[in-house]
């Protein structure tokens, strides 16, 4: 019966960074919230904590390659700040099925809650749309959009450490999608 509980838990576990907080401070009465019978939550309990820890890097780091694999701007050795932002992320989003949807998840989740630089916003709402346009998710096969920052010579000097400078300028970019492969063109149209 309580099987169904247990694959619960080990799912939160691999999914929910707050569970796993819940579970490294207090596991047989986080487990016992479950409804798992004690005997049970106490043998979950006893799970070595260091193989745990070291599991969760594993989950946490799959996840932070799934958003790096799309926007190449998102480097923890270049631009370490946006470690916070990722905490944030893993904490506040569960884990998306399929790497693109990832990233759009990270990029929502910047744009909803992301203050420096003040382009960020700007930034991941490009990649968000450049992503969804690329696999069909935006409904139109060209787009253009407005920015406050100039996005595309931003991402031309993401190679660089550190965030680049930048004054706002309105900018329009056109985001067209290339038929049959999930791929755009991209331009700031004359």
């Amino acid at each position: 019966m309580s099987y169904p509980r247990i694959l619960d838990a080990l799912a939160r576990l691999h999914a929910d960074v707050r569970f796993r907080e819940a579970f490294l401070a207090d596991a047989e009465g986080t487990l016992r919230a479950l409804g798992l019978p004690e005997e049970t939550a106490r043998a979950l309990a006893r799970v070595d904590r260091t193989s745990l820890s070291y599991v969760f890097r594993i989950v946490d780091h799959h996840r932070r390659a799934r958003v790096s694999e799309h926007l190449g701007w998102f480097d923890l050795a270049r631009r370490p700040d946006l470690g916070r932002v990722l905490a944030r992320y893993l904490a506040d989003v569960p884990p998306q099925w399929l790497n693109r949807d990832e990233a759009i998840q990270f990029c929502l989740h910047v744009e909803a809650t992301a203050t420096d630089p003040p382009y960020l916003r700007d930034l991941a709402r490009y990649e968000r749309l450049r992503i969804e346009i690329a696999w069909g998710l935006g409904g139109t096969a060209s787009r253009v959009e407005a920015f406050a920052y100039p996005v595309l010579d931003l991402l031309a000097q993401m190679h660089l450490p550190g965030w680049p400078e930048a004054a706002p300028r309105e900018t329009r970019i056109e985001i067209k999608k290339v038929p049959s492969i999930p791929a755009v063109i991209t331009r700031e149209p004359r």
